[in-house]
């Protein structure tokens, strides 16, 4: 992880005291590859004669796990960060303040975020996002729609499973293949159910 540039090495112990957090936190996210990154790596195997890659998600997952930091390093992987915990638990009254002490303290967040009060604000988001996402410089999922008050997240959570942190995500992504073939199965109470093979394709952002 040390070769992902945008994890910083070091925190500020005053920004900690500020934050009213302890020197032991814990911080999740997730590590991506940039697209122009993994164009450039895709130049770099065809200039080789090797074989292109299918995805920069499945390529940055097997960078962080090869045992070579220096193969990890040539990658250009980026961090963002978007999850905060101090002794087990959330320090934050509001899952935004989490966001915003992560950034006080140099960890790279999505600057793409924003709170919305009413569910008309929530929708000209998603809308918003539909007509952007393709100009991203990574591949997402989909809008995530989260909870803000950490204490309604765990009661939602509390209440449901799998638990989900108070989320939801819209995925804006979608595409048409071919179903190749259909398998058949009958169930304990004489059911017949159907099952299709679609065949592989990808899905970008």
């Amino acid at each position: 992880m040390r070769t992902i540039r945008s994890i910083p090495l070091r925190v500020d112990a005053a920004e900690l005291k500020k934050l009213r957090l302890p020197r032991d936190f814990e911080v999740r996210g997730e590590i991506i590859m940039p697209l122009r990154a993994f164009e450039a790596l895709n130049e770099k195997q065809e200039e080789q004669g090797a074989k292109r890659y299918a995805n920069p998600r499945n390529v940055a997952a097997g960078s962080v796990r090869v045992l070579d930091p220096e193969i990890t390093k040539s990658r250009r992987l980026d961090f963002y960060a978007y999850y905060l915990l101090a002794g087990g638990r959330e320090p934050m009254r509001l899952h935004s303040e989490a966001l915003e002490a992560l950034a006080k303290m140099h960890f790279k967040v999505s600057p793409d975020w924003r709170v919305c009060s009413l569910l008309d604000a929530v929708k000209k988001f998603i809308q918003l996002w539909e007509g952007k996402r393709a100009k991203l410089p990574y591949e997402i999922d989909g809008i995530v729609i989260k909870l803000n008050e950490i204490a309604l997240q765990q009661e939602l959570d509390s209440r449901q499973r799998p638990r989900v942190g108070g989320r939801l995500q819209i995925s804006g992504a979608a595409g048409n293949h071919r179903c190749e073939r259909r398998d058949f199965s009958s169930g304990a109470h004489r059911h017949t159910h159907a099952r299709g093979r679609p065949r592989a394709g990808e899905v970008g952002a």
